[in-house]
């Protein structure tokens, strides 16, 4: 299974494809556009690339541990009444 991540980079649209490998237990990219055209990994600056797969072991780690971006958040039908009825009490 693939995943997907996007970041901007030096003011520049990237798109990631990568998957973990159980061979190597690392990630690698499958596939990559920078502003909607064909990139590789290896044409980054070292700095950019070490700064791009740490951002992509993060997001792995999130996706796979539910934290982050991935966490799910659970509702309490109380709280969400208290707050919106706080909310139009101010209104």
């Amino acid at each position: 299974m693939t995943y997907v991540y996007e970041t901007k980079i030096g003011g520049k649209e990237v798109v990631v494809e990568y998957v973990h490998s159980s061979v190597t237990d690392s990630l690698k990219v499958v596939e990559m556009q920078v502003d909607g055209k064909f990139h590789r990994l290896n044409w980054m600056s070292d700095f950019g690339r070490t700064t791009l797969l740490a951002k992509l072991e993060n997001d792995m780690e999130d996706r796979m541990c539910k934290t982050g971006d991935y966490a799910d958040i659970p509702v309490d039908v109380d709280e969400v009444d208290v707050i919106t009825n706080h909310i139009l009490a101010e209104a």
